[in-house]
């Protein structure tokens, strides 16, 4: 998470209970209180937090790996760490990527999130940015291009933009699919979302349609979204991932196994173990109670797009019609951002990006007006 987001989410949270936060993509209620799923409560009530055991495994607790590589697609062969949150696991397999390719090049799409390309720098890759939007929609041509003109990574959002709110169709997942197969190309899978867009088994489309393709896929999975837990000092919880290599030789799998353990090696510290056991029983006892927890949050956030698109001028509500999940990108330059901030108590990062998850479905149109009422005072 940029530094940027994180000073925005700062001034929301001093600026009182009044305030609109819609920077950082948290869930919140009605009550602008940080949401938790009632079956990860249920979990989390009947789970030790002092129990810190790691099953004798370091590449992280068995039933927790599991649970989430059947959320993936349960891959015939697949290898996994548990990771300390989506950033940790993009992170070790941006450094897969250039430990088994010094000096790679890898194709970003933009706008994106913001830690995909220093990430990716971090590992030392060569970052080739490529347009993920035409004409306003999602488009994978940039992508298409950047492999057949020879590179051989690239990085995608699974599913819930982070920014934009618009994702590929599955016709563009399959287009994409064929020629990475064609020419060889590797997947780097951003999955942070799941569940955010469609039931988790639909959201996990273009994790199936690329390992149909026999494409090699490196996927990082957060919970951090999907199974919200709070933080607190009573609770040692911290940010869980997972990330995966999903591959089509038995060779491949024990290589990125033995990756995967250098990782576990090499870090400070395991992720927390309270929090893959919190995850492993919602999804191997909670699994129904789980997916009825994300069917509300989806209803919610899509209502209040729907209103926001409903009370905006056409010009604010094109970033937000047709999107899915939390964020949508409107035209918003960083004064209009201040000016939100400074005259309607609304809060958002200085590009303009909304977090829907972050404004009460009842403040809708009230958000829409503040910003239709910047727009035209700006233009």
């Amino acid at each position: 998470m940029s530094d940027l987001i994180l000073e925005a989410a700062a001034r929301a949270k001093e600026a009182g209970p009044g305030a609109i936060n819609a920077t950082i993509g948290v869930l919140y209620d009605e009550n602008g209180e940080s949401l938790i799923f009632p079956s990860v409560q249920q979990a989390m009530r009947r789970i030790d937090p002092e129990n810190n055991e790691q099953d004798n495994s370091i590449l992280g607790i068995a039933s927790y790996r599991q649970a989430v590589e059947r959320l993936l697609g349960n891959h015939p062969r697949i290898a996994s760490i548990a990771t300390s949150g989506g950033e940790d696991a993009l992170s070790i397999n941006l450094r897969l990527i250039s430990e088994l390719q010094p000096h790679a090049t890898i194709a970003v799409p933009t706008p994106m999130w913001i830690k995909h390309a220093d990430l990716s720098h971090a590992a030392g890759l060569t970052v080739v940015h490529v347009p993920y939007l035409k004409n306003g929609a999602a488009s994978v041509e940039g992508l298409t291009q950047a492999i057949r003109s020879g590179i051989k990574h690239v990085l995608v959002q699974a599913t819930g933009n982070n920014p934009t709110g618009f994702d590929y169709t599955q016709d563009q997942w399959m287009e994409l699919a064929d020629v990475m197969q064609k020419y060889g190309a590797t997947a780097i899978v951003d999955f942070a979302y799941q569940g955010f867009t469609d039931e988790p088994e639909q959201d996990a489309f273009c994790i199936k349609t690329l390992a149909g393709h026999k494409v090699p896929i490196l996927v990082a999975w957060s919970a951090s979204k999907n199974h919200a837990m709070p933080k607190s000092e009573a609770i040692p919880y911290e940010r869980i991932g997972l990330a995966a290599a999903m591959v089509q030789y038995q060779n491949q799998f024990h290589a990125f196994k033995r990756k995967y353990q250098n990782a576990a090696l090499r870090r400070a510290a395991p992720p927390s173990a309270y929090g893959q056991r919190v995850v492993a029983l919602v999804q191997q006892e909670l699994r129904n109670e789980w997916t009825s927890d994300l069917r509300e949050i989806r209803t919610q956030i899509d209502e209040t797009r729907e209103l926001l698109t409903h009370f905006l001028p056409e010009e604010l509500a094109r970033a937000f019609r047709g999107g899915r999940g939390l964020f949508a990108l409107p035209d918003f330059k960083p004064e209009d951002v201040d000016q939100l901030r400074i005259r309607h108590n609304i809060h958002l990062p200085a590009d303009g990006r909304v977090n829907i998850g972050g404004i009460p479905l009842q403040c809708a149109p009230k958000v829409a007006s503040a910003m239709s009422d910047i727009k035209e005072k700006m233009t």
